[in-house]
């Protein structure tokens, strides 16, 4: 398996990065059933093993390495985690902990009930993506249409320390098939929310870039890739002044693509 990803590099030029993935020094899988990069800089990756369970695993500062079972103990039991954000400053788990992705160390824990005295579960679980802006201390999160938000499904800010809430916007649909917002990331201002999103047809798809405009709450550009083709694993990683980089794997054309964007301030993005 390869990176098969983008990134900007200390002078802000858009590179790509094709190396072979390698497993790491403090390998925790015996046998491996699936790898694949989150981030390319800094360097984190995901592992699936063939015992069901995965870790991360890190290359940070000083290319020192780290590696992170993906369970949250729970009384006797564990409760299984899955990466639902990924960006250079923050990894964001299924139950909303957040991961430094230099040392794989908590930056903030997940939002618990308790269960038992000695019990506590997380209070979260989401399953499809997420962002977390450290600022405002909340997430963004895209959720189908659980019963643990408001059931209506679509794109919320959720507050985890007052338990608070706000729907922005709701799912998007095309004639045939459920669109996800499959990746979600802020641009450097913390203005725009920066959404790849793929449609779940089975058989030829799609996927789209998206901005959407925070303060607005409304959509100021979308662009439609892939059509009638096999799309997979919309990604998209945000550079210095305005650029980001939004990636996808066409497996129709057995290639991976990449898109240059750059953000304006007053009407989205242009290509």
């Amino acid at each position: 398996m390869r990176i098969n990803l983008p990134y900007f590099d200390a002078h802000g030029v858009m590179q790509f990065d094709d190396d072979v993935i390698l497993r790491p020094p403090n390998d925790a899988c015996s046998k491996v059933v699936n790898v694949r990069a989150l981030l390319a800089r800094p360097r984190v990756d995901h592992w699936q093993c063939a015992d069901g369970k995965s870790y991360l695993a890190g290359m940070g500062a000083g290319s020192k390495h780290w590696a992170r079972v993906l369970e949250l103990p729970s009384g006797t039991h564990h409760i299984r985690l899955y990466p639902i954000g990924a960006s250079a400053d923050a990894l964001v788990m299924s139950d909303l902990e957040v991961w430094s992705p230099l040392s794989g160390k908590t930056q903030r824990p997940a939002p618990a009930r308790q269960l038992t005295k000695e019990r506590s579960a997380p209070k979260y679980s989401f399953s499809s993506s997420a962002a977390y802006r450290a600022a405002q201390d909340d997430f963004i999160v895209y959720d189908a249409g659980s019963k643990q938000l408001d059931g209506k499904g679509g794109l919320y800010r959720l507050t985890p320390v007052i338990g608070d809430y706000e729907r922005l916007a709701g799912t998007h649909q095309d004639r045939f098939a459920p669109v996800e917002v499959a990746e979600i990331q802020l641009d450097a201002t913390g203005r725009y929310l920066l959404l790849g999103e793929l449609s779940l047809f089975r058989g030829p798809n799609w996927t789209r870039f998206a901005v959407f405009d925070l303060a607005q709450r409304k959509r100021v550009f979308e662009e439609r890739h892939g059509e009638h083709s096999i799309i997979h694993e919309p990604r998209i990683v945000v550079g210095p002044d305005g650029h980001v980089a939004f990636s996808y794997r066409d497996g129709g054309q057995r290639e991976m693509v990449v898109v240059h964007y750059r953000l304006r301030s007053n009407h989205g993005a242009t290509p």
